[in-house]
């Protein structure tokens, strides 16, 4: 969460509405450079904390990749939920205005509370709507972070990791598929 608060960078903050605006600045000023040698190299960068919120002024680059990550969100509510006070605002807006500015969009989403490890997080009838929201919003592909199998903590990762895999290839398939 600590990030440059000086004078200039604190300035490029407030112009771009988000620290977001300063990192793509320096990562496209780097994919620029990576593009002469590497036409068809990608840079990629996260929309993560801090940098979540997409910036008024910097579009990224053409060989540019934004990771979006839902790491804040509510894991038992899905992120385009109108009724989840934390999703609803931030989640869901931010990701469709990063798909207005960018056309290559990476996710890393989270399927568990990391805040609390143990604990079972039953969301398994979210997981498709939050599959097909990223599909929707044209993810280049998603990333489904989970507890590893087999452990003693969270709840039916395995079956958790089965769904979400069924999820990625067909987004789009029906509750009875």
């Amino acid at each position: 969460g600590g990030y440059c608060q000086g004078e200039t960078c604190a300035a490029v903050d407030a112009e771009e509405g988000s620290p977001s605006g300063l990192l793509l600045r320096f990562v496209n000023a780097v994919a620029e450079d990576i593009d002469k040698d590497y036409p068809n190299a990608l840079v990629r960068t996260f929309a993560y904390q801090y940098t979540r919120k997409p910036p008024k002024i910097t579009r990224p680059r053409h060989n540019v990749i934004i990771r979006y990550c839902t790491i804040e969100a509510c894991f038992r509510h899905a992120l385009d939920d109108p009724s989840c006070e934390k999703n609803k605002g931030a989640f869901k807006e931010e990701l469709l205005e990063w798909g207005k500015i960018c056309d290559k969009i990476s996710i890393w989403d989270y399927t568990r509370n990391f805040s609390c490890y143990f604990a079972p997080v039953p969301n398994f009838e979210i997981l498709r709507d939050n599959v097909r929201f990223f599909a929707d919003n044209n993810a280049l592909h998603v990333f489904e972070q989970d507890t590893e199998s087999p452990t003693y903590t969270g709840d039916l990762g395995s079956l958790k990791a089965y769904l979400l895999a069924r999820l990625l290839w067909n987004p789009y398939m029906s509750e009875e598929e």
